[in-house]
């Protein structure tokens, strides 16, 4: 009877756990769909990282729900449906780290295009800085 306690507690600590990310998430969200200063493609970016995260938070939510389920029907003495369970389970978890490298990996690639970009801006500016630098050693306003 002690380890259907346990396995409730730890099945209703996953829920909150995946209730506590999915409301994160969602903020988050809200946050950058009404950010103006945004461009598309950075939209587009967290939208597609707010559809992974929000899917990862509902599936620790579903593991929440399958570990005490899983706990309860071994006491039930039915193995196959244990077998169901425990195969569902462990697709649940390997689709969640699946995800979680998806986010990771996407996050990567993201920052690397945002730092070329960032980099590609401050060439120019340098650029820039210098054109103005040897107009004003001219002693011209660009003007004739």
């Amino acid at each position: 009877m002690i380890d259907i306690k346990v396995s409730l507690a730890f099945g209703a600590a996953l829920m909150i756990a995946g209730g506590a990310l999915f409301r994160w998430h969602f903020a988050a969200w809200d946050a950058c769909r009404h950010d103006d200063s945004l461009a598309d493609r950075e939209r587009s970016f967290y939208r597609t990282q707010f559809r992974r995260r929000v899917q990862i938070a509902v599936l620790i939510v579903l593991m929440g729900i399958l570990v005490p389920l899983l706990d309860f029907v071994i006491f039930k003495d039915s193995p196959r449906l244990f077998t169901a369970l425990a195969c569902g389970m462990l697709l649940v978890a390997v689709w969640i780290m699946v995800l979680g490298a998806l986010d990771w990996l996407s996050l990567r690639v993201f920052n690397r295009s945002t730092q070329a970009t960032l980099s590609s801006l401050a060439r120019k500016r340098r650029e820039l800085e210098e054109e103005v630098e040897r107009l004003r050693k001219r002693g011209s306003n660009g003007q004739h």
